[in-house]
């Protein structure tokens, strides 16, 4: 008994952390993931709401920060986290792979922070912003920005089949370009995201004729935003 107390002990002595520490790995996670923030933002090719997607950034990152700063000393902590998390299903989809890979880039610095590794923590920051960058910088003179529309189709699961075939009668009745951009889908319901592109000599009439054609697909929720900047 003695020597179990004895251990306990000393595992709570060097759990003890300074308030400073946990302060400061707290503040680079916070810093770091904004400049994050900021590149992605500024950077990033994605359809979806960049703003409101970047939002949980920091959130994200001290979060990850305060836990790894906790169990990083128990192994008993660690444990339990895992069993924790593994009773966690995460239902929100991502949209597009660059999400993904974000998200990874913020969970990796509060790692890094909350594991005290306040250089490669920096070193990461800056090397993925560089990277960013760079990609951007590049490709800048291949870019062609152009005005398209966003179809977003959502609808249960039992209607997808019925929903694409809807979508491949317009495409073919007005002779216009559907490309499908991405697709989501849940326990029940999915959702579609479109590029639609209407040429140009295609009348405000026409246009309108197709997005009621698009309203009168069945048992589905439509929703359409016009002249959307897409780098291409």
């Amino acid at each position: 008994m003695n020597k179990i107390q004895s251990m306990l002990d000393y595992q709570l002595a060097e759990i003890d952390l300074s308030y400073q520490e946990i302060v400061l790995s707290l503040i680079l996670a916070a810093i770091c993931s904004a400049i994050i923030k900021y590149f992605y933002i500024k950077y990033s090719k994605s359809l979806s709401n960049k703003k409101v997607f970047s939002d949980i950034f920091i959130l994200l990152s001290i979060v990850t920060c305060i836990v790894i700063t906790v169990v990083k000393f128990s192994l008993a902590l660690s444990l339990g986290l895992v069993g924790a998390l593994s009773i966690v299903r995460f239902r929100a989809a991502i949209k597009e792979p660059e999400e993904l890979v974000y998200l990874f880039l913020i969970i990796g610095i509060g790692l890094g922070a909350g594991a005290g590794q306040y250089k490669a923590t920096i070193m990461l920051t800056v090397f993925a912003a560089i990277v960013i960058y760079l990609q951007n910088f590049f490709k800048k003179s291949d870019k062609t920005i152009v005005d398209t529309n966003v179809l977003k189709i959502e609808c249960t699961k039992d209607f997808f089949e019925t929903v694409q075939n809807e979508v491949s009668q317009i495409s073919k009745n007005f002779n216009i370009n559907i490309i499908l951009k991405s697709y989501n889908s849940s326990d029940s319901a999915c959702s579609l995201t479109y590029l639609l592109n209407f040429e140009s000599e295609l009348s405000e009439k026409k246009q309108l004729e197709i997005i009621q054609s698009f309203n009168k697909i069945k048992n589905s929720k439509i929703s359409l935003t016009k002249n959307v900047p897409l780098i291409i």
